[in-house]
């Protein structure tokens, strides 16, 4: 009731700087209560699922990034060994 501003009975016209700043209050206290109707309901679990899909392709992607940037880095690893193998390759043969 507060929220629709009934105080004490009445209506007011409008709403007082004041009582904006303590209806905010109330409607921090209230907005865990709010039930949304049948159709918004529908639409938000859409939603829900749509971004739940899309998280899911996303963290498939970058766990497969993830195994990408390994692998990447055993082969630099084995090119680095493949370039001090060749190095002294041609020490070997310069001596």
């Amino acid at each position: 009731m507060i929220i629709e501003g009934h105080f004490a009975g009445t209506r007011p016209k409008h709403y007082a700087d004041s009582d904006v700043e303590q209806l905010r209050d109330v409607y921090r206290k209230a907005y865990p209560f709010i039930r949304l109707g049948v159709d918004e309901l529908g639409q938000q679990r859409m939603e829900t699922d749509t971004y739940g899909r899309r998280l899911t392709g996303l963290e498939i992607r970058l766990d497969k990034q993830q195994v990408l940037e390994a692998k990447i880095t055993v082969l630099e690893g084995e090119l680095d060994q493949m370039k001090q193998f060749h190095k002294r390759l041609e020490k070997q043969a310069e001596a």
